[in-house]
């Protein structure tokens, strides 16, 4: 590990103590290298991981990518170690992971392995505040590209070994607990729509207008209410009927056309949850006329 850096003072940005380094400073670069497809032997009987940027940015620690390759494959490449930290440069710039395993990845993505006293997982949280200076600093090509170089020269505060250990810790319990905000907010949809169901199945019981009821026993009951509207229901349909004879100059002399009225079916409500004694149940085709006459009149 380099020490061409300074120690910070009480002028400096960062806490006493730290200091202002880049991350060639703090671990080794690799940029990965991909094994030739045409060699079968590479890709047979596959048991390495073989990282590429889809990979990234799951879990953190990553412990199974989605494509792997031989021994002899990985050879080709270039062997990182368990906890090296891999950021992609290429493309989608800063998405981030840490080896749990022995991987090799591909060009697209530059390791950290950091030096002893470099906590892998205090790196891993620095790759998640690079990304605006990543792109800043990426070569203005069709595709985004942040060279090893060039990253090899990416700003990295530094603290000591234990402060490292304290800040990793407090910024994953932050995050856990960020997790379960996000979770408990992702269930309010999910739950309002059931409260929605349940204060509406309650208002179809009666449940909710119970109070009303007792104090008022005496109001009309709904059997009286259907009776108006089977009658309505029968005069809109009557004055339709003759509507439509009038405009075919075919009005009849008798009233023969009127037995073609069919009532709606009865309701058979055997099966049917208990409602409130002054309640009834009628069938939608009972009510369904005098609704729509009374949109279309609004």
């Amino acid at each position: 590990m380099s020490s061409d850096f300074s120690i910070v003072s009480d002028n400096d940005d960062l806490p006493m103590g730290w200091v202002k380094t880049t991350v060639s400073d703090i671990g080794e670069i690799i940029t990965g290298n991909t094994p030739s497809t045409k060699n079968e032997e590479y890709h047979q009987d596959e048991n390495i991981q073989f990282v590429k940027p889809s990979d990234l940015d799951k879990n953190g620690f990553l412990y199974d990518s989605e494509d792997k390759v031989t021994e002899l494959g990985a050879k080709q490449g270039r062997l990182l170690p368990k906890s090296a930290v891999l950021v992609s440069c290429i493309g989608n710039l800063g998405k981030a992971a840490i080896l749990g395993t022995e991987s090799i990845c591909n060009q697209q993505i530059n390791a950290i392995v950091p030096y002893q006293n470099i906590s892998p997982q205090f790196v891993y949280h620095w790759t998640k505040t690079i990304k605006i200076w990543m792109e800043d600093n990426a070569s203005a090509t069709t595709v985004t590209i942040l060279n090893k170089g060039r990253f090899s020269k990416a700003p990295f505060p530094l603290p000591p070994i234990n402060e490292q250990k304290r800040i990793v810790e407090k910024v994953e319990a932050l995050m856990a607990r960020s997790r379960g905000a996000k979770e408990a907010l992702d269930a309010i949809p999910k739950l309002i729509e059931q409260f929605r169901q349940s204060v509406l199945a309650a208002a179809f019981r009666g449940d909710l207008t119970a109070d009303w009821r007792e104090q008022n026993p005496n109001i009309e009951p709904a059997s009286v209410l259907l009776e108006r509207i089977r009658k309505e229901r029968r005069e809109k349909w009557e004055q339709a009927e003759l509507e439509k004879m009038r405009a075919k100059g075919k009005e009849s002399l008798t009233d023969e056309w009127k037995k073609k009225y069919k009532e709606p079916e009865a309701v058979d409500d055997s099966n049917l949850p208990e409602i409130p004694e002054s309640w009834c149940w009628l069938s939608v085709d009972a009510c369904t006329s005098i609704l729509t006459d009374w949109t279309l009149d609004k």
